[in-house]
């Protein structure tokens, strides 16, 4: 889920969208989120583009720390 105030709130994700890439790395079944994310810096700016309602879109947002 998008957790409020943080990266994904900031950038306009929603709770339901597929991200489906950062930075024209795809995110699929071989390269999870996570090990995507964590090819990158915290204070990172990413492109993410990812699939609401069937169509694509893409935003840019800066990545935080993970919570405990």
């Amino acid at each position: 889920g998008v957790v409020a105030g943080g990266p994904a709130d900031s950038g306009g994700l929603k709770d339901g969208d597929v991200i489906i890439k950062i930075n024209d790395q795809p995110v699929d079944q071989n390269n999870t989120l996570s090990s995507v994310i964590g090819r990158f810096s915290v204070g990172e700016t990413v492109t993410v583009t990812y699939i609401r309602d069937g169509q694509q879109q893409t935003t840019h947002l800066k990545l935080g720390e993970l919570p405990n």
